[in-house]
């Protein structure tokens, strides 16, 4: 089996380098396209794996099959539209979103709910000091996400609240006493 793997690899901790690592883990061959270049894939691969990446512009063409769909960003209200009209051209979609996961279902898509998981080069407890309250990793996103973070701010001030590289993961919330997830909209589709 060889496998198409269709990404950007603009961010060092997309969704497709770590799917990418795992086939290649498996003894999977894969090769990488980006998403610009998907008019231009050969036509002799096992499976076309589309994986989100904001590049939305341009899919998959219609001649290469069969094709999967990551659905990563369906919390994110863009994505969450271009995705919804992407999902019923793949053969699989796979997400993170149980309800997304069910919607998809309802409308015949045929679709699988896959968990989130960390790298263990990155996500990792470090021993450190606690000190901060809480740690939240991640963007302030949209309503309701951006008053949360801006509460809890004002609650915890010794606290880290806000972007980080991905690489600085496993220092940061290994010094909170308590961490945390804003997944607002996770669920929704």
């Amino acid at each position: 089996m060889r496998v198409a793997l269709v990404f950007n690899k603009d961010r060092p901790e997309t969704m497709g380098i770590y799917i990418e690592r795992a086939f290649r883990t498996l003894g999977i061959p894969c090769d990488h396209f980006s998403s610009r270049e998907a008019e231009r894939i050969p036509l002799d691969y096992d499976l076309y794996f589309r994986i989100d990446d904001d590049w939305y512009e341009r899919d998959l063409p219609e001649q290469l099959k069969p094709r999967a769909l990551w659905a990563g960003e369906v919390h994110l209200k863009s994505p969450r539209g271009h995705l919804k009209k992407m999902a019923p051209r793949y053969d699989f979609v796979f997400t993170p979103s149980t309800v997304a996961a069910e919607n998809f279902k309802r409308k015949g898509i045929n679709t699988f709910w896959v968990s989130y998981g960390c790298d263990p080069e990155i996500h990792r407890r470090v021993n450190l000091p606690k000190k901060f309250n809480l740690a939240f990793v991640g963007t302030e996103g949209g309503i309701p996400r951006k008053f949360y973070l801006q509460e809890l701010r004002e609650r915890y001030p010794n606290s880290f609240i806000g972007r980080a590289p991905h690489t600085q993961m496993g220092e940061i919330y290994s010094q909170p006493r308590s961490g945390f997830s804003l997944r607002s909209g996770m669920n929704v589709l």
